[in-house]
């Protein structure tokens, strides 16, 4: 049996279905590569039509500017209004610990509140012990 796989079908199908959630949540992490190549890494979770929660890659887009909390958060918003999503509409946004995703006042998330009062923003604490384990 063959397989085919089609990233830009699947890609549209993905979008369409969280635009069309009446509420999402975006997972986030900036990545780089052993060639220092910056990606902003975004995954979505909504609810599909079928009522079920549902978690599916978003979007990766290569950072050109250092990553500041300033630059992710427009990266952000850039990727969600490329999607055709609603920014009002992200309910929670799941982070790592570094001051560029969650500090108080210049990190992304703080700077998204800005825009979604409502916005949840979520330490992912999985995460964390994960690189705390690299380090022992």
């Amino acid at each position: 049996m063959k397989y085919s796989f089609s990233w830009g079908k699947l890609s549209k199908t993905v979008i369409a279905a969280a635009a069309s959630s009446d509420a999402f949540g975006c997972l986030t992490d900036e990545v780089t590569d052993i060639s220092v190549l910056q990606q902003f890494v975004v995954l979505v979770k909504y609810v599909n039509s079928s009522g079920k929660p549902q978690t599916n890659f978003l979007h990766t887009k290569h950072m050109t500017d250092a990553a500041t909390g300033q630059e992710l958060a427009k990266c952000l918003k850039k990727i969600v209004q490329e999607c055709q999503m609603k920014l009002k509409n992200m309910k929670s946004c799941v982070t790592d610990g570094a001051g560029a995703m969650i500090g108080r006042y210049n990190g992304m998330a703080a700077i998204i509140k800005r825009d979604v009062p409502d916005l949840i923003n979520i330490h992912c604490v999985p995460q964390t012990c994960t690189c705390m384990c690299r380090c022992i």
